[in-house]
């Protein structure tokens, strides 16, 4: 998704644009019928605790891709397939870093979005169907 950068520079670049060090994310979030359900009808309502996390949204790694097959190690998920992890398939997909993940609604801004401003998607990423909770 190349739109990250394009859409960086073209900012960048505007008369009046204000220097900052700031930057597109390379993450979007994707609500789904499911996620709003979780939100909307689900969660807790206010003022009690969602003591469960069951309210969440999905977090999109808008820079992932599929792994490069020549550099594949048959060592490193015991196949010779390197698109197959042994995980149960997610839309087909078997590897266990699928390119998103659920995240609470609740620890969506703060917790999560400081881990990846730093970089750590893989602490982040907890493999759907299960809620990533920060």
């Amino acid at each position: 998704m190349d739109w990250v950068a394009r859409s960086s520079i073209a900012e960048q670049d505007r008369p009046d644009a204000i220097p900052l060090a700031l930057k597109h994310s390379p993450y979007c979030v994707h609500v789904d019928k499911a996620a709003l359900k979780s939100v909307v009808e689900a969660a807790s309502k206010p003022p009690e605790d969602d003591v469960d996390s069951i309210d969440y949204v999905s977090l999109i790694q808008a820079d992932w891709t599929l792994p490069n097959p020549d550099e594949h190690d048959p060592g490193e998920n015991g196949t010779d397939d390197p698109y197959d992890d042994g995980e149960e398939p997610i839309k087909g997909c078997r590897l266990y870093d699928v390119g998103w993940t659920r995240v609470c609604n609740s620890g969506l801004v703060l917790p999560t979005y400081a881990r990846l401003t730093a970089g750590d998607w893989e602490v982040s990423y907890t493999r759907p169907p299960e809620v990533a909770v920060h």
